[in-house]
């Protein structure tokens, strides 16, 4: 397990140390600091790239999250229902047949990802906004819909997988209350 969620904090101490070490070697000029020095300055570029290989499951949930969205964004549905739970038939049968009335506009932007991870890193809570043109083959016509949403993750099989969302207002946080309840995870 990676001690941090960014590579920024290590190579902020490495680069201070660097800094430092210049600092004292130009006053007694010892080749012994030079080596630190270049040490400290080796490390730098390996330990970004060491983080970049490791993926911490909240970093997975990020992911997850872009995944679903671009994957609904896409109508790809196979891949979209992939990330939701086959124990969540209810989520399961209203993503799909959200796919086939809403269409998502390419301008759509998620951002504002948060996951907290609880139950010894095997269920997480994630919240997130999603913004975009959204156009409805119900209500025709497109407009641009800001929207905040709290899911709710659980591990099956070594993946994440989502059991419940919840619409949130966009001001306030709270609950909107505008879908039904996917399982008793809130």
């Amino acid at each position: 397990m990676w001690f941090a969620e960014s590579a920024w904090p290590t190579i902020i101490v490495l680069a201070v140390i660097s800094a430092v070490g210049i600092s004292v070697w130009m006053q007694n000029q010892r080749r012994d600091l030079l080596l630190g020095i270049a040490v400290c300055i080796v490390l730098m570029p390996l330990v970004w790239w060491v983080e970049q290989l490791i993926i911490t499951p909240r970093e997975r949930v990020e992911q997850d999250i872009l995944g679903i969205t671009r994957a609904f964004q896409q109508k790809e549905q196979e891949q979209t229902l992939g990330y939701i739970s086959a124990r969540s038939d209810l989520l399961r049968a209203t993503v799909a047949g959200a796919m086939n009335v809403v269409n998502v506009g390419s301008d759509m932007h998620v951002s504002d990802i948060e996951v907290m991870l609880t139950n010894e890193n095997s269920r997480a809570v994630s919240r997130f906004r999603v913004n975009a043109t959204i156009n409805s083959s119900l209500t025709g016509g497109g407009q641009h819909y800001p929207s905040r949403w709290e899911a709710y993750w659980q591990q099956e099989g070594g993946q994440w997988k989502m059991v419940d969302i919840v619409e949130l207002d966009v001001v306030t946080g709270k609950e909107l209350h505008r879908l039904p309840k996917f399982s008793n995870m809130q």
